[in-house]
């Protein structure tokens, strides 16, 4: 199962909608939620700063500010075959 990594801040309004946006994703695809808190990792400060939410997989970023449905899913539903083309 992929794990969709959120870097967030404690607060912000955007991540919330993005979470909202992840939720209604699960529905249909399988996939687990792990939020990464720019406050506890201050290395990624200077990446990242304001421009949150970032939805990353595999630690590569898929998009910011906002969720890209179609990105998501054709990263999600990408297989490890067709990722190395």
């Amino acid at each position: 199962m992929k794990t969709v990594e959120v870097i967030t801040k404690r607060g912000c309004h955007l991540c919330d909608l993005a979470l909202g946006e992840l939720d209604l994703m699960r529905e249909t695809l399988h996939f687990t939620v792990k939020l990464t808190y720019l406050e506890d990792r201050p290395d990624l400060n200077g990446q990242f700063g304001n421009d949150i939410p970032v939805i990353r997989v595999d630690e590569q970023e898929v998009c910011r500010h906002r969720v890209n449905r179609a990105a998501l899913f054709a990263r999600l539903t990408r297989t490890e075959s067709n990722a190395s083309r």
